[in-house]
């Protein structure tokens, strides 16, 4: 068995799911999902998250258990010892952002707590990934109308995350904001490369964006998706031919999800505020940095 133990919003899940699934398949085993960090106000003030990978056909055993108790050093662990029994659990903590290969060689009975949004993690079985991480369930209209236009234009997605980016202060010196100068020429960038760009913009701050986003080329706001239907939004963006992404893992699966080689991905060149993980931080070689 392979422990996961989910912490953060849609885009963090997709990230530890991904590595847990690459860790069951090389292992031959099954996958379980830890939650018990999850629907907890966090006294730090920042956002209480919840379980939200309900919307895709993944294969995963929930439990509220907290992984920490699989911990070789914990009570339970050392009672299991007292009584000769061997504990097989290896607690894996993530020690910085960048990529640690020695993950992937990780033993059955492992414990992963961390991030992970690193695609080297699992893009040897990146088939298996998208399949799994296939939408569940209907659309609703007003998601399947936009589908509609998005399917008869160049669609560009274009994704701008504020929300506790801004809110927080402690979120906002770790990872900041990518600023308008950055959208304005990852816009430009689109217009210069593609015959008609239509984009759809995609935003925690839908004001914000009319505010300060406007192009020549047809630009929609999507709007119409409350927060707790937040993967509508990324199957939309899936669903664009082209992509501009924020420093935000929710569009980085918006636009990886996006399975097709002539796709156009423009991503923020600094992706963390604070420099020490920025100096870590990876994308696909494919994907450009501005």
């Amino acid at each position: 068995m392979i422990y996961v133990r989910l912490l953060g919003g849609l885009g963090n899940q997709m990230f530890q799911y991904a590595v847990g699934r690459r860790l069951a398949e090389r292992r031959n085993t099954e996958l379980t999902l830890d939650t018990s960090q999850l629907g907890t106000p966090d006294p730090s003030g920042a956002t209480t998250r919840f379980y939200e990978l309900g919307c895709f056909h993944i294969r995963a055993t929930l439990t509220g258990t907290p992984a920490a108790i699989y911990h070789p050093t914990t009570y339970l662990a050392r009672a299991r010892r007292r009584l000769g029994l061997r504990h097989r659990r290896r607690l894996i903590t993530e020690s910085h952002l960048g990529f640690d290969r020695g993950v992937l060689d990780a033993p059955d009975g492992t414990v992963l707590n961390g991030y992970w949004q690193d695609a080297r993690y699992f893009e040897d079985i990146a088939p298996i990934i998208r399949d799994e991480l296939r939408f569940r369930g209907a659309p609703s209209e007003a998601t399947r109308a936009v589908a509609r236009q998005i399917a008869a234009t160049e669609a560009v997605s274009l994704h701008v995350r504020r929300g506790d980016y801004i809110s927080n202060p402690d979120t906002n010196r770790f990872h900041g904001t990518c600023n308008v100068e950055y959208y304005r020429l990852a816009m430009a960038h689109m217009a210069s490369v593609l015959r008609q760009p239509h984009f759809y913009a995609f935003s925690d701050d839908p004001d914000w964006t009319r505010e300060h986003l406007a192009s020549e080329h047809p630009l929609r706001i999507v709007d119409h998706n409350p927060p707790d239907r937040g993967h509508e939004d990324m199957r939309l963006m899936t669903a664009c031919r082209h992509h501009i992404i924020a420093n935000s893992s929710f569009s980085w699966w918006g636009a990886w999800l996006n399975a097709s080689p002539d796709k156009i991905v423009v991503a923020p060149r600094r992706w963390y505020r604070d420099e020490a993980a920025d100096a870590v931080h990876e994308l696909p070689d494919a994907w450009l940095r501005l």
